[in-house]
């Protein structure tokens, strides 16, 4: 609930979020988040204060990102942009991978975890805000 409160108060500054998920990201020495969008439209001029201010969200509501940004165990999350439809086309791939789910059954997750999901994620951005 927290992270989608806080993907829902930067739709002036990413632009109309239509579905979205948050993996860990290793591309840094500090850990941190990576929010992955997938936008209704065309990014916004001012998504490059996108990240500071899912930081500061996720600083107001909760206590344990706030003590972990503090003592430098986090640090502010990536905003990784996704081609139009790769929501869709994960639960195609789910549902050919997960022997017999029906495609309207599989759910992406909020937090993804799995090494798998994240790279193909990855392998799907094509920005970095």
């Amino acid at each position: 609930m927290q992270l989608r409160s806080v993907v829902d108060a930067t739709p002036d500054l990413l632009g109309g979020v239509s579905e979205f998920c948050v993996c860990p990201d290793y591309c840094e020495s500090v850990g941190r988040y990576a929010f992955m969008v997938e936008l209704q439209g065309n990014l916004e001029a001012k998504a490059a204060t996108a990240p500071s201010s899912l930081h500061a969200s996720l600083y107001n509501l909760n206590e344990n990102h706030l003590r972990d940004s503090l003592s430098g165990k986090i640090d502010v999350p990536a905003v990784r942009v996704l081609r139009p439809g790769t929501f869709g086309e994960f639960r195609e791939w789910k549902t050919r991978t997960s022997g017999g789910a029906v495609v309207g059954r599989v759910k992406v997750p909020v937090v993804v975890w799995d090494e798998g999901c994240r790279v193909w994620l990855e392998g799907r951005v094509i920005c970095d805000v």
